[in-house]
């Protein structure tokens, strides 16, 4: 299996869990003791009774729900192609695509 190292803004980033590949995007764990959110200037909220992650970007907001596949995006919904989960308690996230709402 090859590593894959993944940055942001010039710094590597680390992980709880091996990031994986797939399709042309990489699937990680956001763990914000690693300082996963603040590396990407977001803040976030995590809302475990309703299973909702909120990120708060300068110019945008998304909200991923526990097993939907779809996100709102600044209140539109978006196909996500995947059910959003946690693994081991951490947010499933692919950095493409939450980068491509970000924008």
């Amino acid at each position: 299996m090859q590593e894959i190292e993944v940055s942001a803004n010039g710094r590597p980033m680390s992980f709880s869990f091996v990031p994986n590949v797939v399709g042309d995007d990489v699937e990680v764990t956001a763990n914000p003791e690693h300082g996963f959110f603040s590396m990407l200037n977001m803040s976030y909220t995590w809302n475990r009774y309703t299973g909702t992650l909120t990120l708060e970007g300068k110019e945008h907001t998304v909200v991923y729900t526990v097993g939907s596949d779809k996100a709102l995006v600044d209140g539109k919904e978006h196909a996500l192609g995947y059910k959003f989960s946690l693994y081991d308690g951490l947010p499933v996230i692919r950095l493409k695509q939450l980068s491509s709402f970000m924008e």
